[in-house]
């Protein structure tokens, strides 16, 4: 990305759970609690980023998200779920990139708050679900039992939407797409970055794989 032209930042986040682990032994509101600390710590980056946007030759209104696994739940989680306290209210980040991501609820997913959505995620993915299922197919007695939406049923909510998303589906695909697409995709994220971000051409994109 940076030979391309783009300023990029990689934003380490505090590994809350790091002794505690991320299974169905531990408590879901612990998840919840993790997700938000991420995204707390993001949040602190970007303000950051925002405040140095000169030196660091930022442009505020074109800032985009990317994470994988974990990190893909921070940043659709701080995208679309979590009550920023820490940015300033009229900021809005252009785009989200997540590789075999989910989040814990669709309703704050409107039109308002809508943003270019880039979806990478296998269909049997068995730590992140690809559509809706439990966290770590954890059952519902136990402690870690906590309902994710993967990335079908968050292109499924833009679709509805009529908002711009970009879903790449891997028939069969295990979670190791979490990282493949840094490798393997680089030219779809380049498509989505130039013409869903900056062009804003608020394109509907399904490809399988």
């Amino acid at each position: 990305m940076a030979q391309r032209g783009y300023a990029v930042v990689s934003i380490s986040y505090q590994l809350t759970m790091q002794n505690l682990g991320f299974g169905c032994t531990t408590k879901s509101t612990d998840k919840i609690r993790a997700f938000n600390k991420a995204s707390e710590d993001i949040s602190f980056a970007v303000k950051y980023i925002l405040e140095n946007k000169n030196k660091f030759n930022i442009d505020e209104d074109k800032i985009i998200l990317a994470g994988s696994s974990a990190g893909a739940e921070a940043v659709l989680n701080l995208a679309y779920v979590y009550n920023n306290k820490i940015l300033p209210k009229r900021f809005k980040f252009a785009g989200v990139i997540s590789m075999a991501g989910a989040i814990i609820s669709l309703k704050n997913i409107n039109n308002k708050k809508a943003i270019p959505t880039q979806l990478f995620h296998g269909t049997k993915d068995k730590l992140v679900p690809y559509n809706i299922a439990p966290h770590d197919y954890c059952k519902k007695k136990d402690k870690g039992y906590l309902i994710l939406y993967g990335s079908k049923a968050i292109a499924n909510k833009l679709n509805k939407l009529n908002e711009p998303y970009y879903i790449y589906t891997i028939k069969k695909g295990d979670h190791s797409w979490a990282g493949r697409p840094m490798y393997e995709c680089v030219n779809d994220m380049i498509d989505f970055i130039y013409f869903d971000v900056l062009k804003k051409r608020k394109r509907q994109i399904d490809i399988t794989m």
